[in-house]
């Protein structure tokens, strides 16, 4: 994959300090680049929540998930404004390259 090649996500994963046990949330995850090396960091008591306006990438991510046996990833289709998947859970909120998206950045950054 091109974007492998300027970008590593168990890198940045891991420079942020994701590990075992927590739970971190990634929105506008696509198809997974950063959700499915997160689902392996945090192991099978941790928790990925994975969000996404296209239906496509999050169907392409449980496809993914499904093939790597990974059974702590949560998705939801929605917009990031208007989607809380809990209350207070999360350790680590994610945004990789997707302000953009957003109609209302500064809602999206605080739901």
């Amino acid at each position: 994959m091109e974007r492998r090649k300027w970008q590593s996500p168990d890198s940045i994963l891991a420079d942020i300090g994701l590990h075992v046990d927590l739970t971190f949330i990634d929105v506008g995850c696509g198809d997974g680049f950063f959700a499915l090396p997160a689902a392996r960091i945090v192991g099978k008591e941790g928790r990925v929540y994975a969000l996404d306006f296209d239906a496509v990438a999050i169907s392409s991510l449980k496809e993914k998930a499904s093939r790597s046996n990974l059974k702590n990833i949560k998705t939801r289709v929605g917009a990031a404004e208007e989607t809380i998947f809990c209350e207070l859970c999360a350790d680590v909120v994610f945004f990789g390259i997707v302000l953009h998206d957003f109609d209302d950045r500064v809602r999206a950054s605080l739901t």
